[in-house]
């Protein structure tokens, strides 16, 4: 029994049919994965967003008692949302000057909305955060939401409203 060696001739690549099936094959693929993606996306920017509010909060906690003067955080909700971290209470996203440590824009988080906020202070000698306890919400358009809730004594906590992003616990 002999083996016969197949042609080279033969074996030369792909035709053009099975390419196109290779990359119709392919597409169907990709479109499968967009919208999971597209969610990821979305989620991970509230995260993001939600994670770095926490620490400026904290930041500007600590600022306040370094200072030894209050220290304020200012938001301005929509659809250009932003928010201050100031020496000034009237300050605003659109102020100018020293008095203002620190400014974060809705274009830093795109996707993103800030739609609950109140401004809040923090003590200069306790630390203290503001009277009656603060908390913004952030969502992206896909549903995606966390709070950020500044309690009385001035820590900052990431919860999720509805328990879905089960990286952060439940308000």
């Amino acid at each position: 029994m002999s083996l016969a060696v197949p042609s080279r001739r033969g074996s030369r690549g792909l035709t053009l049919v099975e390419l196109m099936l290779a990359l119709a094959i392919l597409a169907v693929l990709g479109l499968m994965a967009g919208p999971s993606l597209g969610s990821m996306l979305a989620r991970h920017r509230v995260q993001a967003a939600a994670s770095q509010l926490g620490i400026d909060l904290g930041d500007s906690r600590h600022e306040a008692t370094r200072r030894g003067s209050k220290v304020y955080v200012n938001f301005q909700s929509g659809s250009d949302w932003c928010y201050v971290v100031t020496l000034d209470p009237a300050a605003t996203c659109a102020s100018e000057g020293d008095r203002v440590l620190k400014r974060v824009h809705a274009r830093q988080h795109p996707g993103v909305t800030l739609s609950v906020a109140q401004a809040v202070v923090f003590d200069g000698i306790t630390g203290m955060g503001p009277p009656v306890p603060a908390q913004v919400h952030l969502a992206s358009a896909r549903g995606d939401a966390l709070d950020v809730h500044v309690s009385l004594l001035g820590r900052a906590r990431v919860c999720a409203p509805d328990g879905v992003l089960k990286a952060f616990p439940r308000c």
